[in-house]
């Protein structure tokens, strides 16, 4: 028993609350700019613009002359 009421205070604890409640409050504001349109992250090669840190990530790759290229065996466009 002792041990569990001193793992529900280091659980409840002040600090703990605090990093959940910051967490929701980022969750909404990136949900908000589903509905505002918002694209916050954008491509300093291209200026393409995501909504996504990780979107804009990926797209990075897109820029990278290293890359290998694949082609469509059907229309030749390259990816």
């Amino acid at each position: 028993m002792e041990v569990m009421e001193q793992n529900r205070k280091e659980c409840t604890g002040k600090k703990r609350r605090f990093d959940i409640y910051r967490k929701k409050v980022a969750n909404i504001k990136k949900h908000i700019t589903t509905h505002t349109g918002e694209k916050p992250h954008s491509c300093p090669v291209c200026g393409k613009s995501c909504v996504r840190k990780q979107d804009l990530q990926s797209h990075m790759v897109t820029h990278d002359i290293n890359r290998p290229v694949y082609s469509c065996i059907v229309c030749n466009k390259d990816f």
